[in-house]
């Protein structure tokens, strides 16, 4: 599980969980690729994950 800031976005899921413990979903995908990165590991986040964490406006649509 990936957390940014208050937020929280599960592997290979269409969702996130708010800091109100509201749950939000969107279209895509949040992906881990392990071997990415030379071994390291990257999070592939979906752009509509990131304007509903910044748009409180988007929130009251995406998010139950």
């Amino acid at each position: 599980m990936l957390e940014i800031g208050n937020w929280r976005l599960p592997a290979n899921k269409d969702e996130m969980l708010s800091p109100q413990q509201r749950i939000c979903q969107f279209e895509g995908l949040t992906v881990y690729a392990p071997e990415a990165n030379n071994g390291f590991g990257r999070w592939f986040i979906p752009r509509a994950a990131i304007e509903i964490g910044t748009n409180p406006s988007l929130q009251a649509r995406a998010c139950r």
